[in-house]
C-alpha cells in the first residue's frame, strides 16, 4: 500500500506547532522553549530544517506541570 493514499494514513490527526506557537501557548519565551528542548522537557521533531512539536505533547507537558508544578517534568522521547 501507497503512504500517500489516505487510507495508509493514521486515524488521528496530528497537528504540529511551531517554536512561535508554542512559546505562545506556554507562555513563555522562544529560547525557553529551546531550553526545554535541551532539558528534554518536550519533545521535539526536526522537520526541513525547523523544529517542530506535536500539539498532544505540549498540551501533556501542561497537565503534567498541573499535576505537580514544582516539579520539572522529562516528558517523552523522541
Amino acid at each position: 500500500m501507497n503512504a500517500a493514499q489516505p487510507s495508509a494514513l493514521p486515524s488521528a490527526e496530528v497537528i504540529l506547532l511551531t517554536r512561535r506557537e508554542v512559546a505562545a501557548v506556554l507562555r513563555v519565551s522562544k529560547m525557553t522553549v529551546l531550553r526545554m528542548v535541551a532539558r528534554r522537557e518536550l519533545p521535539v521533531l526536526r522537520i526541513g530544517g525547523g523544529l517542530r512539536f506535536r500539539r498532544t505533547d505540549v498540551f501533556g507537558l501542561l497537565a503534567d506541570y498541573r499535576a505537580d508544578p514544582r516539579k520539572p517534568q522529562h516528558y517523552g522521547d523522541t
